[in-house]
């Protein structure tokens, strides 16, 4: 879903979730004071997503090294 996202955006607002995306690769736990709620319409909810600007990042580990992008939305509270 990260890809298709990053395709439908402008090069700014993809430069932007990049530069989160590359500050989640280096802290995964950063700002946990705040982490918002990033929801799916007619979909999941995803819990503690990563506030980046307008657009959240939802995420979770597979592993101690592998972090993986679940959905980038702009829908949250």
């Amino acid at each position: 879903m990260a890809p298709w996202v990053l395709d439908q955006v402008s090069m700014k607002e993809a430069q932007q979730i990049r530069g989160c995306l590359d500050q989640l690769a280096r802290n995964p736990y950063r700002d946990v004071d705040q982490r918002v709620t990033l929801i799916l319409p007619l979909g999941r909810v995803y819990r503690d997503a990563y506030r980046c600007g307008d657009w959240a990042i939802a995420y979770e580990f597979q592993d101690e090294d592998t972090l993986l992008v679940q959905m980038i939305g702009r829908l949250f509270y």
